[in-house]
């Protein structure tokens, strides 16, 4: 197992996306301005998380607060995006308040790690994004590489599919051995430091508004 501190570090990497991102904030299309407030929220995130970790060794409830934010921005992206309309961005945000409320109020406790609902949005983005490859993919004839869309796109289909399968050993009631959960969480560091960095080239590769100049 990697020492507590490199866990943090990687974790960290997620800083370099966020940088960027702000930097070019004001120049970068409206539509992946949400991208930007993704990545930052994270870092935010992590800080506060290892804070609480030093403090009271347990980062639980910001962990359980954290998701539902995430899930609800990467929502409010992909509706940006055209993926759906108005109606469907309304029941899937009523959805996920209902399940996050349910899970972590009724059935269980927002002091716990609660995986249901980590597992119901992380599909939830994967359809998503698989949706929004094939489009790019039929309408985008220029390199796919330097398309910060497609991008994105792929790495939360890596990233949240094997997130999915992380949390579907801890949601579904079968033990395993610890050293089956230790490689497991250890497989997701690295799938979520390659996004975190991958997040960072297509921060790069986000387009910027057009610059329009009149006709004399």
């Amino acid at each position: 197992m990697l020492n507590y501190y490199y866990l943090v570090a990687f974790s960290y990497t997620i800083a370099i996306a966020s940088v960027i991102g702000l930097v070019r904030y004001k120049k970068i299309l409206a539509s992946y301005r949400l991208f930007v407030v993704f990545v930052t929220m994270a870092f935010v995130n992590e800080i506060i998380s290892s804070v609480l970790v030093e403090l009271i060794h347990n980062n639980a409830v910001n962990g359980n607060i954290y998701v539902l934010a995430e899930a609800t921005i990467l929502f409010l992206l992909f509706y940006q995006w055209g993926s759906f309309g108005n109606k469907m961005l309304g029941f899937l945000l009523t959805m996920i308040g209902a399940v996050w409320c349910a899970e972590n109020l009724v059935f269980s406790s927002i002091t716990h790690f609660n995986s249901f609902f980590r597992l119901f949005y992380s599909l939830a983005i994967v359809i998503l994004s698989i949706d929004q490859i094939n489009i790019t993919m039929l309408h985008e004839r220029k390199n796919l590489f330097r398309n910060a869309k497609f991008i994105i796109c792929c790495l939360f289909t890596f990233y949240y599919t094997f997130k999915a399968t992380y949390e579907v050993f801890y949601f579904v009631p079968r033990q395993m051995s610890d050293t089956f959960y230790n490689n497991l969480f250890l497989i997701l560091v690295f799938v979520n430091l390659f996004a975190n960095l991958g997040y960072a080239i297509a921060a790069l590769w986000i387009p910027t508004k057009q610059k329009f100049t009149l006709p004399y």
